[in-house]
């Protein structure tokens, strides 16, 4: 059954590889063509249509930068993932919104799925999802207390790690920071209320000082 922000026809298996299954016939795919993006954001009503992630198209890791896309047993689209770094950075249902709990809950097999090629799979607080130590995944304003302050625990210990850690910013970093900055402008989310415990936040704001002492 599909939802009133699905603009097109399912976007179909072409293009799609590492097929993980998420339970009850819900499937996982990874978007390997710059046509299945486009499909993705044609039915999803979304960025994906207009090209704005063709550069992830062909990479051949699972655990790589990549999007994916989970599917329900009629081929319907529910989410649409932005991996980068091993980091969901971006997740959106139907028309750019929120990831129903229902489909949250089926992204755990891709946490498994990274667990298995040992690495960790993290949410960044933008996306309203969150990762629990048994690798279940639920919407953050749905997840009990307790777990959102074990998590947000580890985001202000990530950004404090990412202070002392963090690589040399290259023009290569800031040019997909502004990038992203145009992107989020483009979809109505407001960076002025980002939040302050995301180490992706804190690499943000480190990338946005490199180039104004730069400029």
């Amino acid at each position: 059954m599909s939802d009133p922000q699905h603009k097109g026809p399912p976007a179909g298996l072409a293009g799609t590889v590492d097929h993980l299954d998420a339970g009850d016939g819900w499937l996982l795919v990874r978007l390997m063509t710059r046509q299945a993006m486009r499909r993705e954001g044609r039915h999803m009503d979304h960025c994906l249509a207009d090209g704005t992630y063709d550069e992830f198209a062909g990479e051949e890791e699972l655990t790589g930068n990549a999007v994916w896309s989970l599917r329900d047993p009629d081929g319907v689209s529910w989410a649409t993932l932005d991996v980068r770094w091993h980091t969901v950075v971006m997740a959106k249902g139907p028309g750019n919104r929120t990831v129903r709990r229902s489909a949250a809950r089926r992204l755990g097999a891709l946490v498994a799925a990274f667990r298995a090629a040992d690495h960790d799979l993290g949410f960044s607080g933008e996306t309203g999802l969150l990762v629990t130590a048994e690798g279940e995944v639920m919407r953050e304003d749905q997840a009990p207390a307790a777990i959102r302050a074990e998590v947000r625990a580890w985001r202000r210990a990530a950004i404090d790690a990412a202070r002392v850690q963090v690589r040399p910013v290259t023009p290569e970093d800031y040019v997909r920071h502004i990038q992203r900055f145009r992107l989020q402008a483009f979809m109505g989310i407001d960076t002025q209320e980002i939040r302050e415990d995301d180490p992706h936040v804190a690499l943000r704001r480190h990338i946005e000082a490199a180039g104004d002492a730069a400029a």
